[in-house]
């Protein structure tokens, strides 16, 4: 006897002509769905003698309290990062803290562009955090399955998500260096189209006209790169030596990638400049990357532990159908004063 081929919610969303999130929307009772496209939906699966898997449908009852954290940018950008990987640490810490199931999912935006985390659609996790660049499926279905809750990690585009306050924390770097008499302080920053970048740029343009610094000493319209780590480092010392070599030169240096502060560490070092008596420099990361140096460097950096507390408190609310009272919550970065910073000479 010629056993019967099961029906699958792939065949239903190709004979309705709609996307399998959406059948999977229509035939659970979930999701924004129009009452006429619900029943033409549920119609096809009819006529399709569609059974339901009532397994896979148990277990994502069992798991519709856990929730998970996707992971998503390039690799390169992840080793040795002081964003994800304090994420990470706090993530797994506030699962075995709250008894929840700890559902951590690794998507590669350049590699799985048109595929959507298996933690939104698979019925795993009742809500995401989400932490880097979203896809492009991954935003489609996002906007196709609008109750689906999820909270991401500074990015604006969504409408529940995590800000640093990077500005207020560069403006407070500017802060502490005039207030030890710097008058000439240059930021190294990146392109402005990442969160911290910009917030670096914006909180220390407003500082410098607050202070009333000298802000001709370096070139402000440059940008790094800040691809990978020896490219980085490179581009940094050339940058530097120049920097080093003009006839008035800053006395103290913002920096946003704690990889930039090592090049001017060295670069300084090279030219006979000491930190911090003759340069002080300010930079962000985490405490691995600013205190593995000499001199420990003074820093901010990601307040990891209270944003993903917080997204975590902001994702439940969406999860048991509760109107946040902020969509878009700030955390301010920690400040660490160490040992590359002193009074200017």
């Amino acid at each position: 006897m010629m056993k019967k081929k099961s029906v699958k919610l792939k065949d239903i969303a190709i004979q309705a002509e709609v996307s399998v999130a959406t059948v999977s929307a229509a035939l659970n009772g979930t999701g924004r769905i129009g009452d006429e496209l619900r029943s033409r939906i549920m119609e096809v699966a009819r006529q399709m003698n569609y059974e339901p898997n009532l397994a896979a449908r148990l277990l994502k009852q069992k798991h519709c309290n856990d929730i998970g954290l996707v992971i998503s940018d390039p690799p390169r950008r992840i080793a040795g990062s002081g964003f994800f990987q304090p994420m990470i640490y706090h993530f797994i810490q506030l699962c075995d803290e709250q008894g929840i199931r700890c559902q951590i999912e690794y998507h590669d935006p350049d590699v799985k562009d048109g595929q959507v985390p298996a933690l939104m659609t698979g019925g795993f996790s009742g809500g995401v955090l989400y932490g880097g660049a979203v896809g492009t499926a991954t935003r489609r279905w996002i906007k196709e399955n609008p109750s689906f809750p999820i909270v991401t990690f500074e990015d604006r585009d969504f409408e529940y998500t995590i800000h640093s306050r990077y500005d207020l924390a560069a403006y407070r770097m500017v802060q502490h260096l005039a207030a030890l008499g710097h008058r000439r302080i240059a930021l190294l920053a990146g392109l402005p189209r990442y969160e911290l970048q910009q917030g670096m740029r914006e909180g220390f343009a407003r500082a410098v006209a607050d202070f009333r610094l000298d802000a001709a000493c370096w070139d402000r319209e440059y940008a790094f790169r800040l691809e990978n780590d020896a490219d980085t480092m490179r581009e940094g010392v050339e940058y530097c030596e120049k920097l080093f070599a003009r006839t008035v030169r800053p006395t103290a240096l913002v920096i946003s990638d704690a990889r930039l502060a090592k090049a001017a560490l060295y670069t300084a070092l090279k030219h006979g400049i000491d930190v911090p008596r003759d340069l002080s420099i300010f930079t962000c990361g985490n405490e691995y990357e600013t205190e593995q140096v000499y001199p420990a460097l003074s820093s901010i950096r990601w307040n990891a532990h209270e944003a993903i507390y917080k997204a975590y408190h902001l994702l439940r609310s969406l999860m048991e159908g509760r109107i946040p009272a902020e969509k878009v919550i700030e955390v301010e970065p920690v400040l660490t004063l160490r040992d590359s910073t002193a009074r200017c000479p």
